[in-house]
């Protein structure tokens, strides 16, 4: 018999032959082994309807980080801390095969992120992590990242003000 059981739930098996006999048990989240990297690309598969799956990443320096999950089970991303402090979802209300979680982390602080399906059926999924970091000194802006774009690939930016307004579009070529 095979049966799929959630994570940090606390489950009784009952044994019966002469003796009835009643163990406890808990399955722990295995966040410690699965640990993601900048620009590497994870796949797993959601087993059923409430699986999650979980990745650490500890960024190596604060900047703004974006988790893509792509799939076919219409993917949701939670953030949470080291403690398992919800800090952002992205629930993927649209129902899109692939959804994006961005926000900033602190240098070697470890969070978890968490991978589920908006609609509760299983599938593979695909998470692939990125990073930019926003510098100002003076008058001048500096963005930098990395992504999986090859270096001399042609680029756009767009620069919003806060009220949705465009103020500037500007082409560039991507380095190493």
């Amino acid at each position: 018999i095979t049966y799929y059981l959630l994570k940090n739930e606390v489950y009784k098996i009952r044994f019966t032959s002469l003796a009835l006999s009643t163990y406890s048990f808990t399955i722990n989240p295995d966040n410690v082994e699965n640990e993601i990297s900048l620009c590497t690309a994870k796949t797993g598969n959601i087993a059923y309807k409430k699986d999650k799956l979980c990745y650490k990443f500890i960024p190596s320096e604060t900047a703004i980080y974006f988790f893509e999950a792509s799939g076919e089970m219409y993917p949701t991303i939670a953030l949470s801390d080291g403690n398992e402090n919800s800090i952002k979802f992205a629930d993927n209300i649209k129902y899109e095969q692939s959804n994006v979680l961005s926000c900033e982390l602190t240098a070697n602080q470890i969070y978890f992120i968490k991978i589920g399906s908006q609609t509760g059926i299983p599938g593979s999924v695909r998470v692939y992590t990125k990073k930019v970091k926003v510098t100002m000194s003076g008058n001048n802006l500096t963005i930098t990242g990395k992504a999986d774009t090859q270096s001399g690939v042609r680029g756009g930016l767009a620069i919003y003000s806060s009220d949705g307004e465009l103020v500037r579009i500007s082409q560039f070529n991507t380095s190493s």
